[in-house]
């Protein structure tokens, strides 16, 4: 990594000087209590747009598949590794009568497991791992059938640093890479790979989506949401009320086409009389480990992009619905 500054702050002190097209009167909420507007974001946004739907490591071998209920976007999605060793991702449906074609005990839950072939618990169909018919069942009930027009319908499919997107437009001609841009191009190169610890978690929250996602696009809530987190790291926190706390403020902000992302300060992390036990257990905290070391090998540009000794971690928001963080 190149130790030259990829952002600097404006001399004014404020990232807003950086963007001002944003402006900065009250913000409307308008736009996510309206039915209408979320209407139109259901079939603009996210009917074509590239989105997130899980790790090539959950599609560990031949014949590995998962699914993805997307009530959003009014479909169920199946995500198959074939016999080539090809990601595809299909509407999991079955083109025979329009029964789901991957269920397990409850048809509206996820699931996932390994199979050789695709199967119709309905009629009794079967397709390949590419969606293409093996073999219908009474084939003396099937009129002017026509096999290889009979196909568990596709929908487009790529995989970018490991991780897995669709896209439900058919008419979509732009790649996932250059989908996401700039900022995803500057973190090219990290081991996402691991091996790494893996953790999961689900919550469902009651809002519209954009409030989740600018939750992770700003930092002025670190120091009294997670005072718990920061706030006993340091002295300036026991005023946090006051005045703001130097280690919980935004080092960069960067805005990319529809995509975003920060670079938090942090205090550098150290067993403490307030440490919990399981950061005893990690010998971490909430801005990294306790003592700092990097076998990683070189990283990617794009990370820490001020290069602040003070890094404590960058938050990456890629529109509309993937967000990725790394810590110092």
């Amino acid at each position: 990594m190149s130790q030259e500054p990829l952002v600097t702050k404006p001399a004014s002190g404020h990232w807003s000087d950086d963007y001002p097209e944003l402006g900065r009167g009250p913000v409307s909420f308008e736009d996510c209590v309206s039915e209408e507007f979320y209407e139109k974001e259901r079939e603009h946004v996210f009917k074509k747009s590239w989105l997130y739907v899980g790790r090539i490591e959950q599609l560990p071998e031949k014949g590995s598949y998962f699914t993805r209920e997307f009530a959003f976007a009014e479909t169920s999605v199946l995500l198959v590794r074939g016999k080539d060793d090809v990601v595809r991702a299909f509407h999991n449906i079955c083109p025979h009568r329009g029964n789901k074609l991957v269920w397990k005990d409850d048809p509206f839950q996820e699931t996932e497991g390994r199979a050789p072939v695709l199967f119709c618990r309905f009629h009794g169909w079967r397709y390949n791992l590419d969606g293409s018919l093996i073999a219908p069942t009474r084939k003396d009930l099937l009129l002017d059938f026509e096999a290889d027009q009979c196909q568990v319908p596709k929908i487009q499919c790529e995989v970018w640093e490991g991780f897995i997107f669709i896209n439900l437009n058919p008419k979509n001609t732009e790649t996932v890479r250059d989908f996401l841009g700039e900022l995803a191009h500057g973190i090219e190169g990290y081991p996402f790979a691991g091996p790494h610890q893996v953790y999961k978690f689900k919550a469902e929250l009651q809002c519209n989506w954009k409030i989740f996602m600018d939750g992770f696009a700003e930092s002025y809530h670190g120091p009294y949401l997670h005072a718990a987190s920061f706030g006993n790291l340091s002295a300036a926190a026991k005023t946090a009320l006051e005045s703001p706390n130097p280690f919980t403020d935004a080092l960069a902000y960067q805005l990319k086409g529809k995509h975003r992302m920060f670079s938090f300060a942090g205090e550098p992390s150290k067993k403490s009389d307030y440490s919990k036990p399981i950061e005893c257990v990690m010998e971490a905290g909430a801005t990294g480990p306790w003592n700092k070391r990097n076998n990683l090998g070189p990283m990617p540009a794009g990370l820490n992009p001020t290069r602040s000794p003070s890094y404590g971690f960058d938050s990456f928001q890629f529109f509309p619905n993937f967000v990725i963080i790394f810590g110092a």
